[in-house]
């Protein structure tokens, strides 16, 4: 659970996307609200390029352009599709789908 309290002084726990497990997290970093990932029907011609789980693909609101972000502290951001995966880790700390081996 997000709260101010865990956010405050947290640290990586996983190694990914140029984030080191140990690595500093703060309240700016955390994700907290982010676009939905829209889903395309399976008859669509980019159907197989949208299964990428909280990425920006064809299907999502700003396409694969990027996502807006709210974070820990309030502020909101345009993330851009270049830095997305390592914002995600970053931001969540969680292992994401396109980067799992």
């Amino acid at each position: 659970r997000k709260t101010e309290k865990t956010i405050s002084a947290y640290r990586a726990k996983v190694t990914q996307a140029g984030v080191t497990a140990g690595a500093p997290i703060g309240p700016s970093d955390v994700w907290i609200i982010y676009d939905a990932d829209d889903a395309l029907p399976p008859g669509d011609p980019n159907y197989a390029a949208c299964k990428n789980g909280d990425y920006p693909d064809p299907g999502d609101n700003h396409g694969v352009d990027g996502a807006n972000v709210v974070f820990g502290d309030g502020h909101a951001q345009w993330v851009a599709r270049r830095n997305y995966l390592y914002l995600w880790a970053l931001g969540t700390d969680e292992l994401h789908p396109a980067i799992i081996p």
